[in-house]
């Protein structure tokens, strides 16, 4: 015991000696050198946004081709919502991104270059998620291969708010 209390007060000075982390990395910096973090809003608040795009985390979906194994693409599927009905948009998006994954594995893509934007499978898509969410709660399913840009503030905040 009289070993281990030397290290755990070098552990302690260590400890208190570290100041905590303020923000999320990536936030700009405001006034004191402090980062600004974007609060995650109940689903209930979700028109307090301002956003419409829900961004889904990335999707491993299945690809098949004639005669290769099955290989698995990354995608980026965003969500463009009702803004008159936002709250419902917020608490479905989840069973949305469960469908997704369920019609990818029933439906694999044909290929990779530019499969994900034939018109037949944006209409499915969109399908899909009225008879997940609601008619009309989503205006567009988009599709983007890989990451996708930046969202803007307004979005990024719905995003983790509903997410």
């Amino acid at each position: 015991m009289r070993r281990i209390a030397p290290v755990l007060a070098s552990l302690l000075a260590l400890t208190l000696a570290i100041p905590p982390v303020q923000a999320a990395e990536g936030a700009a910096p405001t006034e004191g050198g402090r980062k600004d973090k974007i609060a995650k809003r109940a689903r209930n608040d979700a028109a307090l946004t301002g956003g419409e795009i829900i961004e889904l985390e990335t999707l491993w979906i299945p690809t098949a081709g004639s005669r290769q194994p099955r290989r698995y693409i990354g995608i980026t599927v965003r969500l463009v919502a009702n803004t008159a009905r936002l709250e419902e948009a917020c608490y479905t998006a989840p069973w949305v991104n469960e469908a997704l994954i369920i019609y990818f594995n029933d439906h694999p893509l044909a290929g990779t270059e530019g499969a994900l934007a034939v018109p037949a499978l944006t209409k499915a898509l969109k399908t899909l998620a009225d008879q997940v969410a609601g008619k009309d709660v989503f205006k567009v399913v988009k599709m983007i291969d890989g990451p996708g840009d930046k969202l803007a503030p307004a979005d990024a905040e719905l995003t983790l708010s509903c997410g």
